[in-house]
């Protein structure tokens, strides 16, 4: 399995030589690689589709970065890592354990509707045990968020604002299976039901699921003015 780098002091790709539309072409490049990413994995995309798909020559994508790995891990750098750390920063940004799960929820949904590609490549490469995106990002996410995360969920648990038979290891993977499975199975689903759900009912009902679960909401409760 091939391993990639993600270091925020490593250099870029070739230099740009002056012309003023290098930066955009760069940006373009890293945007059509991770799209096809998200239809293909990594490891099955090729730099002459990206090239294509870029509208642009493999020696100009070249000129731009210096190799396939370089490629793949400026991509990775610069589009899905500020992603998955805008998710995670909150176990260090909040005190709070019960507002930060709240807002966790809530940069989890942004990710998904601001990012087209962002649920097909957490598909593939994050959820699949043969993702090849797994162990990089995993490692970030256990080196700098983890243990942070996992102690605000015990003090929450011993300050009866969580539940206390919950598994802290278990409420990250909890939290995906709630938010992602509506989102990446709505589709087949809506087939096999033949309804039709709207973006904002399928909000509506994780937002649901994530205040009340399966029980009855209380009965002060308005979910129509909630908001996550």
């Amino acid at each position: 399995m091939a391993t990639y780098r993600l270091d925020r002091q490593r250099s870029a790709g070739r230099p740009p030589k002056g012309a003023a539309n290098e930066p955009l072409i760069r940006q373009t490049i890293m945007e059509k690689a991770i799209e096809i990413f998200a239809e293909k994995g990594v490891l099955a995309t090729s730099l002459k589709e990206i090239s294509q798909r870029a509208n642009i020559t493999t020696a100009t994508l070249y000129y731009h970065f210096s190799s396939r790995e370089n490629l793949i891990e400026e991509t990775l750098e610069n589009l899905l890592l500020p992603v998955i750390e805008g998710v995670w920063s909150v176990a260090l940004e909040i005190e709070d354990p019960v507002e930060m799960l709240q807002e966790m929820r809530a940069r989890m949904l942004a990710a998904a509707n601001s990012k087209p590609w962002f649920l097909p490549l957490w598909s593939l490469e994050l959820v699949s045990e043969s993702g090849s995106l797994r162990p990089i990002l995993g490692e970030r996410v256990r080196a700098v968020y983890l243990n942070s995360f996992l102690r605000k969920i015990q003090i929450g648990q011993a300050s009866g604002a969580i539940n206390p038979q919950l598994r802290p290891e278990l409420v990250f993977l909890s939290l995906v299976g709630l938010i992602y499975t509506p989102l990446l199975g709505k589709k087949q689903w809506e087939t096999l039901c033949g309804v039709s759900i709207s973006d904002d009912q399928a909000l509506t009902h994780i937002q649901a699921m994530a205040r009340h679960g399966l029980g009855n909401p209380p009965a002060s409760s308005n979910p129509k003015g909630e908001t996550t």
